[in-house]
């Protein structure tokens, strides 16, 4: 039971995140093979009465809902109608967000039953299929936990164009009493980060929810999972009394997806997550794809000529021709596959990047493969024989220098469900 000094906060990060690995001198090449670039993620203890739930999905993006905000209002309400004695909030939140996932996934699944064998007329119909079924794919095994530490290399990040607007929502177990007649409620108000950017927000009470809306035109960049932290402080010490300790328990609803600094070791590539290996030095395994290549495959795509082995899909996968200095290694487990067919020559191989995971990080992996109800698997590992070729990584199906363009996030797939498939969001260069 808390004191009544004590305020429990729950905050659901309702942004944009990308994790950008640290690279560290050293190159390996066993000759006949494609050089192999060294980086590292670490991680460091959260600070003292903070909690987070995050999906363990270290290379992928987040595939949320459409309506998330929704959902996690009408979550609330849920919690408060329920009779004494109420269930662990942590526990129905958690319980909650998986059965709305999972129905997520079922309605996806509907959606591509109906619809399939019927041809498609637009490349506006090819892509939302393709996105329909990167998300049925990533749903089905997303897997939520508590972790005791945070990626240092994590940063978040806020589009303008998003609607609704970026926020974080959050949620006062205790339910003190509030002022709303604060400026707060009424003007926007400024927090400035770590790095110097200002973020312009203004905050909105729908009972019980409150709401931070993030009002930048130009977007933000590199936000720290401290500033998320200090934001939240900064707005709860304004609006309840000076007198209350805070809690923070936080969920993140952004992506995990890796952007690689930008230099000599990936110009000209594309990095495509291969494998996650667990045990004593835990690491993820990236291959690359050269850019002619990854154009030729986004024409590919986008002209429909391979509609059929999307994620998801009913037809039969194609093989994929892909190589990483890793592969014959026995521990590791495959990511999924776009099930493109490949084929390039063995002439010129491309590197590949291991990313070695410190500290905790490996609480971020799903290091299995997963199944859905029906006892469809996550795609099959490919046959790799010479070149690094491209493989998806999880979210969008390749991931490149800019985040606005490589992460297939729950706002890029907010506007596939809502329109068309329009751009993603802002970021600047070698970001995620």
């Amino acid at each position: 039971m808390s004191s009544a000094s004590d305020v429990n906060v729950s905050a659901f990060i309702m942004t944009h995140g990308v994790v950008k690995p640290k690279s560290i001198p050293t190159s390996r090449q066993m000759p006949g093979h494609p050089p192999s670039h060294e980086y590292i993620l670490s991680a460091s203890p959260l600070p003292r009465n903070i909690q987070l739930f995050a999906p363990s999905i270290l290379g992928y993006s987040y595939y949320d809902h459409p309506k998330s905000e929704d959902f996690i209002y009408k979550l609330h309400v849920d919690y408060q109608a329920l009779p004494l004695p109420k269930p662990s909030y942590i526990d129905y939140c958690l319980k909650e967000i998986r059965h709305f996932e999972q129905a997520y996934v079922e309605s996806l699944e509907k959606t591509l039953e109906h619809n399939f064998g019927k041809p498609s007329q637009t490349e506006h119909d090819r892509k939302l299929r393709h996105s329909r079924s990167e998300a049925i794919t990533h749903n089905s095994r997303v897997e939520w936990k508590e972790h005791e530490f945070y990626i240092e290399q994590k940063t978040y990040f806020i589009d303008p164009r998003d609607v609704p607007n970026n926020s974080i929502m959050f949620y006062c177990q205790e339910q003190p009493q509030v002022n709303l007649l604060l400026s707060i409620f009424k003007e926007p108000a400024q927090f400035t980060t770590a790095n110097k950017s200002v973020i312009q927000y203004k905050v909105e009470y729908k009972r019980p929810i409150f709401i931070i809306h993030f009002l930048n035109e130009d977007g933000v960049d590199d936000i720290l999972f401290n500033d998320i932290i200090n934001i939240l402080l900064s707005v709860l010490q304004q609006i309840i009394s000076q007198q209350h300790r805070f809690t923070l328990s936080i969920f993140d609803f952004t992506c995990s997806e890796l952007i690689f600094p930008s230099d000599d070791r990936v110009s000209g590539v594309k990095p495509v997550l291969l494998s996650s290996e667990s045990g004593l030095r835990p690491r993820l395994v990236y291959g690359t794809i050269r850019d002619d290549r990854s154009s030729q495959m986004d024409r590919d795509e986008g002209g429909g000529r391979l509609a059929a082995a999307n994620y998801g899909s009913q037809s039969p996968r194609p093989s994929l021709s892909l190589s990483s200095q890793s592969s014959s290694q026995s521990s590791s487990h495959r990511s999924s596959f776009s099930g493109r067919s490949v084929s390039t020559s063995p002439a010129h191989p491309t590197a590949s990047l291991i990313v070695h995971l410190l500290g905790g990080v490996e609480s971020f992996v799903n290091f299995k493969l997963k199944f859905d109800s029906r006892g469809r698997s996550v795609s099959p590992p490919p046959v790799l024989e010479n070149v690094s070729e491209e493989q998806d990584a999880g979210g969008r199906r390749r991931v490149v220098k800019k985040v606005f363009r490589s992460r297939m996030t729950r706002r890029c797939r907010r506007r596939n469900s809502r329109t068309t498939v329009q751009s993603k969001r802002k970021r600047t260069k070698s970001k995620r």
